[in-house]
């Protein structure tokens, strides 16, 4: 299980990581200084930020910088994603479990009626059974990744009960394949194409015009 520790947070001058708007420029010192000067602050403003290990691994970390950033260190994919899960759930925890129990179309049995709709339209387009596909066909590394993000996910909520609403906790524990319907949900069935585009194009209606087509970029 991932957990934080409640110890002084580690420092590793090495691993850290700054954004090139948090660079030093002191031109009027010899170079040498200058790195000293640098390493030293480095190190301040790290302790200042959190450098946190993550239980289990001594090797990976997750810095926070004064933006909210996560910069997360870890020696194989595996751990950077179930630390990339712990970080998303502790930004955005309440927001992503809502819309993970929409991607199930569960929303109406978890929060009541007012979310009727939403789940009509999960099972009319078939968003959860073709997660189920996709998670299937993945190489099996991959879906290691997608099963560590989850889990990362499940343990900040493990271990910081009092940062999510209750709720939400319903939704939990998550798993792989809801990271693949959310994707359906979002992406294909509310950006590409939404209730309300297929509801235009019905017999009794005329066409709607059609928009100028949008395209999204993911980083992963």
């Amino acid at each position: 299980m991932l957990t934080l520790p409640a110890s002084k947070p580690l420092l590793r001058l090495p691993h850290i990581h700054l954004s090139t708007s948090s660079m030093l420029s002191i031109p009027f010192l010899p170079h040498p200084i200058r790195h000293l000067v640098w390493v030293f602050l480095s190190g301040a403003l790290a302790l200042l930020m959190g450098v946190w290990p993550l239980a289990g691994s001594t090797a990976t970390e997750i810095l926070w910088d004064t933006y909210g950033v996560p910069h997360i260190y870890a020696n194989d994919t595996e751990e950077l994603f179930r630390a990339f899960g712990w970080t998303q759930a502790q930004s955005h925890g309440d927001l992503i479990l809502r819309l993970y129990g929409q991607s199930r179309g569960r929303a109406a049995e978890y929060w009541g009626e007012d979310y009727l709709d939403s789940d009509r339209w999960v099972h009319t387009v078939g968003i959860f059974p073709r997660a189920e596909t996709w998670y299937d066909a993945q190489r099996p590394e991959f879906r290691r990744y997608l099963d560590a993000f989850a889990e990362g996910v499940n343990a900040y909520a493990q271990a910081n009960p009092e940062a999510i609403d209750d709720d939400v906790k319903v939704v939990l524990p998550i798993n792989g394949i809801d990271l693949l319907a959310h994707t359906q949900q979002v992406l294909h069935f509310s950006f590409v194409v939404s209730p309300q585009q297929v509801t235009a194009l019905s017999p009794e209606q005329p066409m709607a015009t059609p928009r100028p087509q949008r395209w999204v970029l993911m980083v992963g």
